[in-house]
């Protein structure tokens, strides 16, 4: 928008708002130190995989052992999330 032009009307140029109440949910389970059952982890590397998993090193932040966490996204769409 250059000097000249002026401002485009509320709502003109954008996108139009999502309706919301028709979106699905999806539920991931959020993984847990499978040695003390922490939540919380730090990422000391992720990998990607060929078929577009992501591989992650974590160490827990409550008891600090390290655990892989692999997320794979299977042609349903449904992302799964394992940890071992």
């Amino acid at each position: 928008m250059g000097a000249s032009e002026p401002a485009p009307e509320r709502g003109e140029g954008r996108k139009p708002r999502t309706d919301w109440s028709a979106a699905p949910t999806v539920y991931v389970e959020r993984a847990v130190c499978p040695h003390c059952g922490g939540a919380g982890y730090d990422r000391t590397r992720s990998v990607s995989g060929g078929d577009g998993s992501v591989t992650r090193l974590v160490h827990c932040r409550t008891c600090h052992e390290p655990y892989r966490i692999c997320e794979e996204f299977p042609a349903s769409g449904n992302l799964t999330t394992r940890a071992w």
